[in-house]
Order: structure tokens, then sequence, then C-alpha cells
């Protein structure tokens, strides 16, 4: 690495003073290569690597954000898509939607609240071993609490987006004692009343497939 030496010289001096001290350098120490530049040129190369680098990682955080809300997404609605009929009886037995919501979401949440606990064992222990000697204990902070307040952000919006299947299932009033048997038959019942006798409606209200509607009605003695 080069040395820097910073010379102050009087306001007005002539640009050909540059190449006087270049020249004189070179006369007393032909291998070095002096590099003359004002202050200002050279604050702004600094500055403008700077931008450069911070650029970069603001990129690279952004796709990391996009990659992870795309995760949360996919993983809410496979979870969705395969419990499609516990939505159904959940509704059936008189859960709102908004109820469903709160369900999916708080476990969404749970599930970041360990990931975010994870990351926090990390960055404690890497500010403990000073694995980045340059970087502030408020710096460790301030980056933990805004990427939990960005994963809490994301988990939320998504489970917003969410459309449960199943949830236009209708509710059964006040299912009392019912057993799980008999509120499914009740259930398949007000859906067959709602729809006319649409098998593929129903299906689709249940979260079932038409071949699984068919072998529920079997079991229960429904004729369809």
């Amino acid at each position: 690495m080069g040395l820097t030496y910073l010379i102050r010289v009087r306001p007005g001096t002539p640009s050909f003073l540059e190449k006087q001290i270049a020249g004189q350098l070179r006369s007393v120490a032909p291998q070095w290569v002096p590099d003359i530049k004002q202050l200002e040129e050279g604050r702004a190369e600094i500055i403008w690597d700077r931008v450069r680098l911070y650029v970069l990682y603001i990129l690279i955080s952004g796709a990391l954000l996009l990659l992870v809300a795309l995760g949360l997404v996919g993983v809410l609605w496979q979870s969705v898509t395969q419990r499609t009929q516990e939505i159904g009886i959940r509704r059936a037995a008189g859960a709102t939607r908004g109820q469903i919501y709160l369900q999916f979401a708080g476990e969404m949440l749970a599930l970041t609240t360990v990931a975010v606990a994870a990351g926090a064992v990390l960055v404690v222990h890497s500010a403990a071993l000073d694995l980045f000697p340059t970087v502030d204990l408020r710096v460790y902070a301030a980056g933990l609490l805004t990427a939990a307040a960005i994963l809490y952000l994301l988990v939320t919006a998504a489970a917003l987006q969410m459309q449960p299947e199943g949830s236009s299932a209708p509710r059964l009033p006040q299912p009392g004692s019912m057993s799980l048997v008999e509120m499914e038959k009740a259930m398949i019942l007000s859906c067959l009343e709602q729809y006319a006798g649409n098998v593929s409606k129903v299906a689709e209200a249940l979260g079932l497939s038409r071949a699984a509607l068919y072998r529920r009605c079997e079991k229960h003695g429904i004729t369809l």
C-alpha cells in the first residue's frame, strides 16, 4: 500500500507545480509512481467508492428481502392449500374468516420469532467475538432491530394476502355437542342445499376433490 502525503500550497498556485513535484519524486526514487491530484478530486473519488459500495449492499439486501417475501408467500400458500379440510371444518363449526386469518398469521409470526431469535444469537456471538472490529455495537443493535421489523412486516403482509380455500363453506348454526362425524355430515348436507346439488361447487367449497366428496357422502349415507 502506497503512502499518501498532503501538501498545502498557497491559493493561486499554478497547476504546473504538480508536474514539477512529480518530476522531482521520480528523480529521487525512479521506482515510485506518483499520483498527484487535488484534494477535491480525492474526496470525490472516496465518496463515489463508498456510494457504489452502499448501492451494492442495498441491491443485495433488496434481492434477499424479495426472496424472503416470495418464500413466505409460498409457505403460506402451501400451508393453506394442504389444510383446506381443516379450514372448511372450522368454518362449519362457526369460525369467521378473521379467526382463520389470525390462526395462520399467528403461526407464521411464531416461526418468525424463532428465526429472529436464532439470528439474534448469531449477531450477539459476532459482537462478543469482535469478528468485525470496525463495526460499532450500536450498528449491530440497529441492524438486528431493522431486520426483525422488516421480517415481521413481510410476514404480516403475506398473511393478509392469503386466500384460505374452503372459507366459503357455510357455517352451521350452534353445533353444540355434535360429534366431528355428525358435523361433517351436516356440513355436506348444508353445502348440497346451498349449491343445489352441484357436486363441483360443493367439493370446491369444502376443499375436497369430487372423488373424495363421493367417498364422504357414501360414508355418511348421503345420496348425490
